[in-house]
């Protein structure tokens, strides 16, 4: 068994069951986990279906952690939307947000962790992202011409700073992690 303090990260299932996993498989995602000697592990809400399914089975994975005893010290919330530049599209996030600090809570994690934002690129052609890893696609990106930085920038400090309220309403902390090509807030 690893030490507590080493956490399996969710990396792990998706690069063995996709992007996002099936939410409905969490129990064997949970006890894969627990066989390569992990006792704590990270579980993730991707997007608003995956998220969504997640806070639908928050109850059973629960359970499923009261069964097979692992820690889940963190929940991670992806939520792209929650940096658009589009108010409306931050709001909708924010409600799901929410839920992921449900799911959070109910699972008993200390905090939630997300990506830190990433700006809002246009890319070539509109092509769709799901990850934003490749590096050649991110090279491609640019920030659109009619971007009013200044105010983009308020808001998605604005909005950062009402997620972290909403994490410490739930008693999570709020933690960002940061990537290549992103934003990085400090206050």
């Amino acid at each position: 068994m690893f030490n507590d303090r080493i956490v399996s990260a969710y990396l792990y299932v998706i690069t063995k069951h996709g992007y996002p996993p099936p939410a409905k498989d969490t129990r064997i995602y949970l006890e894969e986990m627990k066989a390569l000697g992990f006792q704590s592990v990270e579980l993730d809400g991707i997007r608003e279906e995956h998220l969504g399914e997640m806070y639908d089975l928050r109850n059973e994975v629960a359970a499923w952690k009261s069964e097979l005893d692992p820690q889940i010290p963190i929940f991670c919330i992806v939520l792209p939307g929650l940096s658009s530049p589009v108010e409306s599209e931050r709001s909708e996030n924010f409600v799901l947000f929410e839920r992921g600090c449900e799911v959070a809570e109910t699972l008993g994690a200390k905090g939630v962790l997300d990506n830190a934002p990433l700006p809002p690129y246009r890319f070539p052609d509109d092509i769709p992202i799901v990850r934003h890893c490749d590096e050649d696609v991110l090279r491609a990106a640019v920030v659109p011409d009619n971007l009013e930085w200044g105010t983009y920038w308020d808001a998605l400090v604005d909005t950062y700073r009402q997620a972290c309220d909403i994490a410490a309403s739930r008693n999570l902390t709020y933690q960002m992690h940061p990537r290549p090509w992103r934003s990085v807030i400090h206050h």
